[in-house]
């Protein structure tokens, strides 16, 4: 196994695994996964089977269930690419007599929004090999200024994507990406999970932004504003009681904090499993 990081893994607590074209329907200013977009599959559909198998047991063999499925461009438009990957997973879990769970996919929401028949056509398959939850990355509660965000025209809105998920028996969950100018204080950010709870969010995990090193970026809100909103997650259950068993989660690790995280690993495309993401070049 090439594993390039930090030594020897005991343990995984989770691993991301790069699907897809370097294709993107957005055009983020600050995309953390330009920089691997050159590994990417040429094709929707192609993925490398026996690779992925071998990571599979690499993780089972270090108590790991937990995938996500991400990309270096956006998954929504590799879709065949999803799909293969979920069915290898699926066997894979079967032939081993273990099972793979949570499953998650991490997608900017565009086309579930804009396109009529795509979450029709894919999410109800993409369930029934596996797939559990929804990861969608917005910056705002407002659609117009994930739009600037995105560097798109329009963003969907938010109850046209909801409901499609949550319409095909798929847990939802948002990941916010927190930077100046968009949700940059604990205020918004509490709007933010107000709007999001009531239309039907279970989840809700936020993030400030980072640098090409993996490191909290100078565009993310001040430390002073980052230590507000940990103090409002801290205490969701007082300040959200109308939605009990709702989840709230600030990830403020970083390149040197990592054990914040849980120890997590990516399989890149190019086939290195790495617990570096954003240093990856």
């Amino acid at each position: 196994m090439n594993f390039n990081g930090g030594g020897v893994v005991e343990k995984i607590d989770g691993i991301s695994i790069l699907v897809g074209t370097a294709e993107c329907n957005a055009r983020c200013h600050d995309c953390a996964g330009r920089q691997h977009r050159k590994n990417a599959s040429e094709k929707d559909g192609e993925i490398d089977e026996a690779r992925l198998r071998e990571v599979l047991d690499y993780c089972l063999k270090r108590d790991c269930r937990y995938i996500t499925l991400t990309g270096s461009g956006e998954p929504t438009l590799s879709p065949l690419s999803v799909t293969a990957t979920l069915e290898v997973i699926k066997k894979h879990g079967r032939r081993r007599k273990e099972n793979f769970a949570p499953i998650n996919l991490y997608t900017n929401g565009i086309r579930l929004g804009t396109e009529p028949d795509f979450a029709g056509r894919f999410l109800p398959t993409w369930k029934e090999l596996g797939l559990t939850t929804v990861y969608i990355s917005v910056y705002s509660i407002d659609e117009d200024r994930n739009a600037i965000a995105f560097g798109i025209g329009r963003y969907p809105r938010f109850e046209g994507i909801f409901h499609k998920i949550k319409e095909c028996g798929l847990k939802l969950r948002t990941s916010i990406i927190l930077k100046k100018g968009y949700t940059d204080s604990a205020d918004k950010f509490r709007e933010l999970c107000e709007r999001f709870f009531k239309l039907g969010v279970d989840n809700i995990s936020a993030w400030p932004l980072k640098d090409g090193n993996d490191y909290i970026s100078a565009m993310a809100p001040s430390r002073n504003v980052l230590e507000e909103i940990s103090e409002l997650v801290s205490g969701r259950d007082r300040i959200f009681p109308d939605y009990p068993g709702r989840t709230i989660r600030l990830l403020l690790g970083d390149s040197e904090t990592k054990e914040n995280l849980g120890k997590k690993i990516a399989l890149f495309q190019d086939g290195t499993v790495s617990d570096v993401w954003c240093a990856r070049k």
